[in-house]
């Protein structure tokens, strides 16, 4: 096996088994002074992504982070925020995730303001989207997704992939570029690490609490005020 974690991936035309999305390593890395690692990917986790100074002014792009079970009424206003979002040019970063309908929603309302980020090539019906940015997450991808998901390395390679898509959708292609804002909507309303517990939050919990430890704002939709908040938001900038 290569050096490179992602030398052992399948070919991008296939379509992968489980087991060859994201092959662990056969030896663990080592840390100077002889220390393992505590996990493959413990050696690509940047642990400051977000380089503001880079930045000039905002990146005008944003995420969902919508439960699946979310309320018809929810999927409707998600629908209107981002007709409404793409109308100013905003882009809604996804990893092609067609089984939530609020997520779904969410790709077709914004038409061609869109950045997808698979996490595998033939991932879902939005491969073939000619707005694809990333067909595999990256490594800085699954070292984040390592250090924010607990039991990373239990989890099967499918799995693992698309949580660290995910972290596409919070820091960009280069994993250096934060979105403006999260969109959500959880039954608990939460907004901060503060808020989030895992059984009233549920799948959401570490995608919000990601946003917060990076200061990028959510805006809840279970909140009654979640709409005058971004409202107010998208004025200050």
């Amino acid at each position: 096996m290569s050096d490179n974690l992602f030398d052992d991936i399948m070919e991008e035309e296939s379509i992968p088994s489980a087991e060859e999305i994201d092959k662990p390593v056969e030896t663990p890395y080592k840390k100077p002074g002889g220390k393992k690692w505590e996990s493959p990917w413990d050696r690509f986790f940047d642990p400051d992504p977000v380089n503001k100074e880079l930045l000039e002014g905002n990146t005008k792009t944003y995420t969902l982070a919508v439960d699946k079970k979310a309320p018809t009424e929810i999927i409707d206003s998600v629908k209107t925020i981002v007709s409404a979002l793409a109308n100013r040019g905003y882009i809604l970063r996804t990893n092609g995730n067609t089984d939530n309908p609020a997520v779904l929603a969410g790709q077709i309302s914004a038409k061609d303001n869109l950045e997808i980020y698979l996490p595998w090539s033939k991932f879902g019906e939005a491969h073939g989207h000619h707005k694809v940015v990333l067909r595999w997450p990256n490594e800085k991808a699954y070292g984040m997704a390592a250090h924010v998901y607990k039991k990373f390395n239990d989890m099967k390679p499918a799995v693992r992939a698309i949580m660290s898509s995910e972290m596409h959708t919070l820091f960009g292609k280069d994993m250096k570029s934060p979105v403006d804002f999260v969109i959500a909507w959880t039954p608990d309303g939460a907004e901060t690490s503060k808020e989030t517990n895992f059984r009233r939050t549920g799948f959401m919990a570490s995608i919000i609490e990601t946003a917060d430890k990076y200061d990028i704002p959510v805006f809840n939709l279970a909140k009654p005020n979640a709409l005058d908040r971004l409202k107010n938001h998208l004025k200050s900038e």
